[in-house]
């Protein structure tokens, strides 16, 4: 269209100087494979440890369901870099928020990784473990990540500003993704797949 704009300018352009970059393939969105279930055993926030990524949100959220998580035997894990929050170390900001579960006995482990995909992806290669992964951040950091554990068909729960609501349904949106900044939303979304989860079906472009 640019080229076509600046033709009927008047300019000359040397055919030698156009590259064509052909347009990439849309990936057919997801539709939720309500015929297969995993039992969940393990919600997992991922991305570094800090505000930014939602750490506090997720923080806020299992203060919300610790009893559901504790009498259904579903323990914590937080999967990422060490950062800080307002000033305090990660794990120590969970130690610090951690005392809010001990009543309810949450079961909860920090799996330090370096800030690369593999090492969160790597986590999830066992789909039978029951993990569900949460991406809470207040931007889009994770989606690449997203889309590679779509494609594994690991559940998640994500932030509604990632760019992987392009490659989901929006029926599967309203069951996955929730507003960004939410605790309430999280721990509802959260509860709701306790006991079983269906898992997204992904169709790549062939």
């Amino acid at each position: 269209m640019l080229l076509s704009t600046a033709k009927q300018a008047g300019w000359s352009i040397s055919e030698s100087n156009v590259q064509v970059i052909h347009s990439i393939p849309i990936k057919v969105k997801s539709e939720l494979d309500r015929s297969e279930t995993s039992i969940v055993k393990e919600i997992v926030f991922i991305g570094p440890l800090d505000i930014l990524h939602g750490l506090n949100i997720f923080c806020d959220a299992i203060d919300l369901v610790s009893s559901d998580l504790a009498i259904n035997n579903i323990k914590v894990t937080f999967l990422g870099s060490r950062e800080s929050v307002n000033g305090v170390a990660s794990d120590e900001y969970i130690e610090f928020r951690s005392n809010n579960w001990k009543q309810s006995n949450v079961e909860w482990f920090i799996k330090t990784v370096e800030q690369t995909e593999n090492d969160v992806i790597s986590y999830f290669t066992d789909t039978s473990l029951g993990r569900v992964a949460i991406s809470p951040a207040l931007f889009d950091g994770s989606a690449s990540v997203l889309a590679t554990l779509l494609d594994m068909r690991v559940p998640f729960i994500a932030s509604d500003n990632t760019a992987i609501k392009e490659l989901i349904s929006e029926k599967d949106a309203a069951l996955v993704l929730i507003p960004a900044g939410s605790p309430i939303e999280l721990s509802n979304r959260i509860r709701s797949n306790i006991g079983t989860h269906g898992k997204i079906k992904f169709y790549a472009v062939v």
